[in-house]
């Protein structure tokens, strides 16, 4: 599951940040409990529909209920879902926008690409590299290396980090400079 971030979602523009919310719930890559939380959102910022009203009045969302409701209020409202390959192309890119330009949020961002990769499984031909249908794989190794104890090897640099600060610093240089080549490598109407 993803770790939402609620105060990052743009009030001034309530139905992109419904298209990227349904992107992950597309993948069921969000908790049932954040779906009561977003629908508080999204009615506070002027969203209604009688599935998020409802969805909002949960006390204990399950799974198949949930899953169920917001996918009536997505035709209520008008929003088309996207295919489990365009939802995991969109938040990958996301994800990469948001690695080159939120450096506080890089271990989260890296865990959020990883649960991508597992939801790509399948989607994409297979290949030997990790994250390939997604060209992830240099990203998952820097997560690696940021999981690992210090002091250890950093397979993504190359040597011993003695010092997790250190380790910190050096892992999330290397993977905003990895985020700003992929966006290179795949420019947005590749994706």
């Amino acid at each position: 599951m993803v770790d939402l971030q609620p105060e990052t979602w743009d009030a001034a523009d309530p139905m992109a940040e419904l298209r990227v919310f349904a992107a992950w719930h597309v993948l069921r890559a969000v908790a049932p409990g954040w779906y009561p939380e977003f629908a508080d959102w999204l009615l506070t910022n002027g969203v209604y529909s009688d599935a998020i009203r409802e969805i909002w009045e949960l006390t204990y969302p399950f799974e198949a209920g949930i899953y169920r409701l917001f996918d009536r209020a997505l035709v209520e409202l008008g929003v088309t879902p996207a295919t489990r390959v365009e939802a995991v192309r969109l938040q990958t890119r996301r994800c990469i926008i948001a690695l080159v330009s939120e450096p506080d949020s890089t271990r989260r961002l890296l865990r959020d690409l990883e649960e991508l990769k597992r939801h790509a499984e399948g989607l994409f031909p297979p290949s030997t590299s990790i994250g390939s249908g997604l060209d992830i794989h240099r990203l998952i190794v820097i997560l690696w290396d940021y999981e690992q104890c210090t002091p250890s090897f950093m397979e993504s640099v190359g040597r011993v980090i003695h010092d997790e600060a250190e380790k910190r610093s050096t892992l999330g240089s290397l993977a905003r400079r990895e985020a700003a080549a992929w966006l290179k490598r795949h420019p947005e109407r590749e994706m």
